[in-house]
């Protein structure tokens, strides 16, 4: 029987930097393939946290055959780039991949309590305490070992005080032989719809049309002209084929 679990993670667009990237991700996971989407619209704020303008952009990341997305503090100051720390753990593969994770997990985590102390001089103390306890998330999809495998990571703020940040790690290999579907950021009338049983209800004909009519649901609030735009990647053991995708996508990390 399909599993359908939610991970809420509210991600916000934060007051000073410049970059604030109100982030989609669906990752819909079953034995014989992954499928993972992001949207492309990027929020751009003035200095003063204000509402700048919309640009297109690419969410999904590949190193090697890894296909990984983020929400969150992803794109907010050059000083913090997490998305290369994916790419250099993730392509180490003289050691086994749960110890890859692991190290990801311990460099993200001293990245991102820099990177606290680091906001913290810069913004002023109201809107600072303001900042959510989720502040980074990172969805990562690939194969191992003839295994397809997907992790889901969530860095939070347990004490501010001290910028101290923990983890809570959500793990899936394809011999577990279970289906899911997880969203990522922004995802309130996606959760709207499935507690009415939506998914249920409806017969998708295929992954894309279901991927896409989640993603419409949730960008159709969003008055820019490319938020139909979404990028779509499915993995199997053995390949990948791009769904829908747009030329500056997925962007390569290692070359």
């Amino acid at each position: 029987m399909k599993k359908i679990i939610f991970f809420v993670f509210v991600v916000l667009g934060y007051f000073t930097p410049k970059i604030a990237s109100a982030t989609t991700i669906i990752i819909d996971i079953s034995p014989n393939r992954i499928i993972l989407s992001a949207d492309r619209i990027c929020t751009y704020e003035n200095s003063n946290g204000t509402f700048s303008h919309f640009a297109e952009m690419p969410k999904i990341h590949k190193c090697d055959d890894i296909f990984y997305s983020a929400s969150g503090l992803a794109g907010h100051e050059k000083k913090f780039n997490p998305m290369h720390i994916v790419c250099e753990c993730l392509s180490q593969r003289n050691s086994s991949l749960p110890k890859n994770i692991n190290e990801l997990k311990n460099q993200l985590k001293t990245a991102l309590e820099q990177e606290l102390i680091f906001l913290q001089k810069k913004t002023a103390p109201k809107d600072f305490y303001q900042l959510k306890s989720s502040v980074f998330n990172l969805v990562i999809a690939g194969r191992n070992q003839g295994e397809l495998f997907a992790y889901i990571l969530n860095f939070g703020i347990v004490d501010i005080d001290n910028m101290t940040v923990d983890i809570l790690e959500q793990s899936w290999n394809s011999s577990f032989g279970t289906t899911h579907l997880y969203t990522i950021g922004n995802d309130e009338n996606i959760k709207k719809f499935a507690k009415n049983d939506g998914l249920k209800k409806n017969n998708f004909s295929s992954d894309i049309s279901k991927i896409k009519f989640l993603m419409e649901l949730e960008l159709n609030d969003t008055n820019v002209e490319y938020r139909k735009n979404i990028d779509i990647v499915k993995l199997t053991k053995s390949s990948q084929e791009w769904l829908t995708s747009n030329k500056d996508c997925p962007i390569i990390m290692n070359q």
